[in-house]
């Protein structure tokens, strides 16, 4: 009997965490903005990045997907300080990390990345 007990608790301690990684697909970048970027009249000046995350027991709480998407977005244009310039982000995209234990507590952050360019003229 020990052994099954060992052997149960030797799986779920191997299996109880999970985790998923991906890049999503969908054009979230509803900014209007038309960039240029075929002349040399531009400097990438840094990269940039915010993140959001919420948490879920037994699929109750946290946010929707949308809406993390947005705080994400939203930290990191507040971390680029685009007022005062002539600068813009450029290369963005979104990225999406879940963690789950058991399907009892689970984790999802979303990223938001990009590349901070000032334009010279």
């Amino acid at each position: 009997m020990k052994k099954y007990l060992y052997s149960l608790v030797a799986v779920i301690m191997l299996s109880s965490c999970s985790g998923t990684f991906r890049g999503l697909t969908n054009n979230f970048n509803n900014q209007n903005t038309v960039v240029q970027l075929s002349q040399k009249n531009y400097k990438v000046i840094g990269y940039v990045s915010g993140e959001a995350t919420a948490t879920y027991l037994f699929g109750i709480g946290g946010l929707a997907r949308k809406t993390l998407v947005e705080q994400a977005k939203s930290e990191m244009f507040k971390k680029a300080e685009l007022d005062g310039g002539a600068k813009a982000i450029v290369n963005m995209g979104i990225e999406t990390t879940n963690k789950s234990i058991l399907g009892i507590y689970n984790q999802t952050t979303i990223t938001a990345y990009g590349h901070v360019v000032e334009f010279l003229e």
